[in-house]
């Protein structure tokens, strides 16, 4: 199945040119590289047609406010951040932390560009310190950019190391 979606990948970048993706499109005022971002050819027609993460998008619209300050957990490719710092405006501070670190690295190239929106790679814990515990674990990439496993409680410590954000860090 894996093989399937491999082929079906590249038959898709070839059949689809970079050229006739439009450079940005704007979700909730936020403008969003597509052509020459490294996303699946899934992620960009999602976002093309404006339905990435709707009911996430909608409860930020509803709960943000100017000024707001927001830690977001799981980033992934930045654009719940790019929203919510449209929303919060220059008096607002978003903190966007993704474990994946191709993940990361892209997103901050495009989202650190604006004031008062940092991405942190790691592992964030929405409490205010994480037990010793819970900082030994396995991490398993799931060979999809977006996409892994986190095994707490396991004698296995993972082969890459992850900053641990927790809410006194950060």
């Amino acid at each position: 199945m894996k093989r399937l979606y491999k082929i079906r990948r590249v038959l898709l970048r070839y059949l689809v040119p970079r050229f006739l993706w439009p450079k940005v499109v704007t979700i909730d005022n936020a403008s969003i590289n597509l052509r020459d971002a490294p996303y699946s050819f899934g992620i960009k027609l999602i976002l093309f047609r404006n339905n990435y993460e709707c009911s996430e998008r909608m409860l930020i619209k509803r709960v943000l406010r100017k000024g707001s300050r927001v830690i977001e957990l799981g980033g992934s490719i930045g654009i719940i951040a790019a929203v919510s710092k449209e929303i919060v405006g220059d008096s607002g501070l978003i903190v966007s932390v993704e474990a994946s670190r191709e993940v990361s690295d892209y997103s901050r190239t495009w989202l650190e560009s604006k004031d008062g929106l940092f991405v942190e790679c790691g592992l964030g814990f929405p409490v205010y310190r994480v037990p010793e515990i819970y900082t030994k674990f396995g991490y398993v990439f799931d060979g999809n950019t977006l996409g892994g496993r986190v095994n707490f409680l396991n004698d296995t410590v993972s082969d890459k190391h992850f900053e641990i954000f927790d809410l006194k860090k950060i």
